[in-house]
Parts: structure tokens; C-alpha cells; sequence
């Protein structure tokens, strides 16, 4: 039933972009604002929400046109088949 929950749902769409992108998050922060690096829940939680925002961004702008992309590429076309020609007899 939890796997079945919609944040866990929510969180496994996400999940791949999310792991692409949380250590760049994590060093731009840290690299821009020193003083994070010293605060680990600021950081954390500063990450936390910027990694699933880009995320979603990422989802709905990136991944979305290549899931477009490869569904119509494995599409089947509708062709007839070629007449069978017999051999005489």
C-alpha cells in the first residue's frame, strides 16, 4: 500500500532526475554560499526542494518530448502485406 501512495508515486516519476541532478544543486549552493556548507539541514533542505523542483522542470520540459519521441518511433505502421504470389503449376 505505501509504494501504492501517491507521494511515493510522485517520487518515482521523479527519481531519476532527481539523482542526475541533486549534486550539482548541492555544489552550486555550496559554491555560491559558502556558509551553507556549514549549516547541513539549511543544505539539506535547500537541496532537497531545488532537486525536485528542477525535477519536475526537467520532466515536464525534457523527458516528456523524448518519451513523445520513442513512442512514436516504435509504433507500428499499418501496411499491407504483400500479395503472395504462387508458382505455376
Amino acid at each position: 500500500m505505501l509504494l501504492n501512495s501517491r507521494i511515493a508515486v510522485w517520487i518515482g516519476i521523479y527519481s531519476y532526475s532527481i539523482y542526475l541532478i541533486h549534486r550539482v544543486i548541492i555544489v552550486a549552493l555550496v559554491d555560491n554560499n559558502p556558509v551553507l556548507g556549514e549549516q547541513p539541514v539549511v543544505l539539506s533542505a535547500l537541496a532537497f526542494i531545488l532537486s525536485f523542483a528542477f525535477a519536475a522542470l526537467v520532466d515536464r520540459y525534457v523527458d516528456s518530448h523524448f518519451r513523445q519521441q520513442r513512442a512514436a518511433f516504435h509504433r507500428t505502421p499499418t501496411v499491407e502485406p504483400a500479395p503472395v504470389k504462387r508458382a505455376a503449376a
